[in-house]
């Protein structure tokens, strides 16, 4: 069971040559979808950080 699983394995990872190419069309959306999303993921910790502060400076603000 052991070696029929582990061939199994083995010729699904085998993989042979593939002649493709990216054209630049879809590297440049590619590399688009990078920025967007780190964009996208700076623009949320940003505003949670934000709201966290001003959470924050209420409570402070509140007790003394």
């Amino acid at each position: 069971m052991r070696k029929t699983l582990f061939l199994i394995t083995l010729l699904l990872f085998i993989v042979p040559d593939v002649y493709a190419y990216i054209d630049p069309g879809t590297g440049s959306y590619f590399f688009q979808f990078l920025i967007a999303t780190l964009l996208g993921t700076l623009f949320f910790w940003k505003t949670l950080w934000l709201r966290m502060k001003r959470l924050f400076s209420r409570i402070v603000h509140k007790f003394f």
